[in-house]
């Protein structure tokens, strides 16, 4: 049986709370949790990383999110890593899945669907959602992954994310693998959906398409302001 590391950063997400109380909930004993931690200072957020009986790494707010994505990699001893956001939500299942995804030895990393949480979403959310998933889900099928940062799962053998990068770090790592990532259309996980609440679906996408483009064109990223998810 695989061993599975779940690795997740954080600032000032609350989220982070309901996220390690599921982690807890669909772990097994063998299982790991690594928070990395970039200089939070909500009293919520540091309870609950202070309860936290695996590993924290606390590190410098000012580190990009690539930075704290490889601290807590590096700690990592499980067979399979998990790198998540800390409003992803896991449902009952996945761990399952990937053990029999990762049987295969060509694959290397693989992504899945991400939704907004059941208990909060809406028509837009769905069909907004629904449409990303899709458009990844093409980039894997034409042999030029890429995907979201929320669930990005890779075998344990030294795969980082380029540190130099501020954002679009989850869509270079993917495309670095080429042929040996996989898109798991039978798993789905969800996350919340705060930041279509505050920056639109329109400029959500905007939002991404410029980091893409910038990314692809300039070989670089531009400084990337997070927003805190609850």
């Amino acid at each position: 049986m695989m061993r599975i590391s779940f690795t997740v950063w954080c600032r000032d997400d609350r989220a982070i709370s309901r996220t390690l109380q599921r982690l807890r909930e669909i772990r097994r004993d063998r299982d790991e949790i690594i928070v990395a931690d970039l200089g939070s200072k909500d009293p919520e957020v540091t309870r609950a990383l202070a309860e936290l009986s695996d590993t924290t790494v606390y590190l410098p707010r000012h580190l990009k999110i690539s930075e704290a994505r490889n601290a807590a990699m590096s700690r990592t001893s499980g067979d399979i890593v998990v790198s998540m956001d800390a409003d992803t939500w896991v449902p009952d299942g996945v761990i399952a899945k990937l053990e029999k995804a990762f049987s295969d030895p060509k694959i290397v990393a693989a992504a899945c669907n991400v939704k907004a949480y059941p208990w909060v979403e809406n028509g837009r959310d769905r069909a907004f959602l629904k449409l990303l998933n899709l458009r990844f889900r093409f980039a894997f099928l034409i042999g030029r992954p890429c995907a979201r940062g929320e669930f990005q799962v890779f075998r344990n053998i030294g795969i980082r994310y380029d540190p130099n990068l501020h954002s679009g770090e989850d869509c270079e790592i993917m495309r670095r693998q080429a042929k040996r990532a996989v898109y798991l259309d039978n798993v789905t996980v969800y996350e919340s959906p705060k930041r279509y609440r505050v920056h639109s679906y329109l400029g959500t996408f905007l939002m991404w398409s410029r980091d893409w483009f910038v990314l692809r064109v300039f070989k670089r990223s531009l400084p990337y302001i997070t927003i805190p998810k609850d």
